[in-house]
């Protein structure tokens, strides 16, 4: 009985440590976000379809804008070419 006990809270702060990692900003560590509100063609206050994040203010269309860094194509390639 105790054992289970022990793995069933290993498994808990297994999942707990993999959450804090993947869903936080990258840029900031904040972890959480708000819908981006703008006024549509009539006037009428709607969501945007965007976020921002509370920490830092990054504004983004797809979560992982906000969890991961992104690489741009250009550094990538300039990397390859440096090791040919």
């Amino acid at each position: 009985m105790q054992r289970s006990k022990t793995m069933l809270h290993s498994t808990k702060n297994n999942l707990s440590r993999a959450m804090t990692k993947i869903n936080k900003c990258h840029r900031c560590g904040a972890t959480s976000y708000k819908p981006v509100i703008k006024r549509d063609e009539s006037g009428t206050m709607m969501p945007s379809g965007e976020h921002q994040c509370v920490g830092c203010g990054l504004v983004f269309t797809d979560i992982d804008e906000w969890r991961t860094v992104q690489v741009q194509k250009e550094e990538i390639q300039t990397e390859g070419q440096d090791r040919q």
